[in-house]
């Protein structure tokens, strides 16, 4: 399962490196968002972590299912290498996203963040393609994605459109 999820995460770029997502449309970025919310309560919820949320109507142009994953992965991760009982604030205020969320106390290696195969820690089991996937995303759409470190421990990934 791992090697088929790794190499559907490669293709993806591929893809994506490709251009070939070029159906796009303007939508409001807030369903898809408050959806994906829903997706992710009851997860939150088994692992007490408070959610935060503000969230504005946000019209964008871009593909959708490149969006989805985008989201997506921004919240996974937020949830992933969340600490239990932490935080997961989200903003989306004009035409910027921000998940910010409770983890390790130090800054992350912005270097290597978003790079393919780049591991925060050996340990873990992931394979290093998700924010790698978010930034090839925001490249080819024209969106601008950043990586803050907040102390004591909070991570703050921002997408602007």
């Amino acid at each position: 399962q791992g090697l088929s999820k790794l190499s559907q995460s490669l293709l993806l770029l591929a893809k994506i490196e490709n251009n070939q997502f070029n159906e796009k449309a303007d939508f409001d970025l807030k369903e898809l968002l408050e959806s994906k919310i829903n997706q992710f309560d009851e997860l939150w919820e088994g692992r007490n972590i408070v959610i935060d949320c503000n969230i504005s109507n946000c019209m964008i142009h871009g593909n959708f299912y490149l969006l989805d994953i985008l989201l997506n992965n921004l919240l996974s991760n937020a949830t992933k290498y969340n600490i239990q009982q932490g935080t997961i604030l989200i903003y989306l205020v004009e035409s910027r996203l921000t998940i910010t969320n409770t983890g390790v106390n130090h800054a992350l290696n912005k270097d290597a963040l978003f790079k393919r195969f780049a591991k925060q820690n050996s340990t873990s089991e992931s394979h290093g393609l998700g924010l790698s996937i978010v930034y090839q995303i925001c490249q080819s759409s024209g969106f601008t994605c950043t990586y803050d470190f907040k102390e004591p421990d909070q991570h703050i990934f921002s997408i602007s459109f």
